[in-house]
This record gives structure tokens, sequence and C-alpha cells, in this order.
């Protein structure tokens, strides 16, 4: 969902609670340089918690491992380093790979939305169970 979408969802879902009379609690977090600063540790023993076929774990494993950079500007090259921590940014994994990482969420109600960026989480009282477990930083 693009993000004017799920802002939308947001938005219209809250205020529904609202006129049912549920009392909603919102958290927004904005986690700066959240992507760079995924540990691809803390990331795989995470998703072997969630019992994937080892063929998937080994292929995230390498898609995130031994990866390089470097910087193109003026027709000049910076050096290449090696990125250690991190998912690539426009990936189609990058996103769902930063959300298991920063956030375990056991919920008795449906009533949730995470975005990537810009996390908001709306939480019904009594209805849901919430743990944040935050990403170290690098």
């Amino acid at each position: 969902l693009s993000c004017e979408t799920q802002l939308l969802v947001f938005t219209n879902d809250l205020f529904s609670l609202l006129d049912h009379g549920s009392q909603v609690d919102c958290i927004f977090l904005d986690f700066s340089k959240a992507f760079d600063k995924v540990s691809h540790q803390l990331l795989l023993f995470k998703l072997s918690k969630l019992n994937l076929d080892p063929q998937i774990l080994t292929w995230i494993e390498c898609f995130l491992t031994n990866r390089s950079q470097f910087v193109h500007v003026n027709n000049s090259n910076s050096s290449v380093s090696s990125v250690t921590s991190g998912v690539p940014q426009g990936s189609v994994l990058g996103p769902l790979l930063f959300l298991i990482t920063s956030m375990t969420c056991r919920c008795v109600s449906h009533h949730r939305l995470v975005y990537s960026r810009m996390t908001a989480l709306f939480i019904v009282r009594l209805l849901m169970i919430l743990t944040l477990s935050f990403f170290k930083t690098t």
C-alpha cells in the first residue's frame, strides 16, 4: 500500500473506533536512518524464530551480507566500503525486514497499522498486547 492509502486507512479506522466509543492511544515513532541501522545478526535471529524454511533464511543472509557501497559525484568515485548493517533501501523486502527487526507484536485485535519509516501504532486498550524491541544502533 502507498503511504497515502495507509494514512487514509489509518484515519478511517481511527475515527471508526472513536465513533464507537473506544479509547484509542496513538504512538508515533520516527526512526532516523531506520533502514541503515538494522542489525543483521538481530534480524537473522528473529527470522530464525519464525520457523522459516532454512533455505529462505540462508537466502536472506546472503542477500544482506558481503555488500559494499561507494558514492559517485561529479565523475569521481569514493573508496568502496563494506556494508555491515542495514537492509537495502528500495528493495521489496527492505520494509518487511525492518519491521521484523524493530517490533514484535502479538495482537488480539486486528486494529493495527504499521508503516516502515514513520511507524504508527494505534492501540485499542485491552485488545492489544504490544511489545516493542528496538534495534541496536550501530
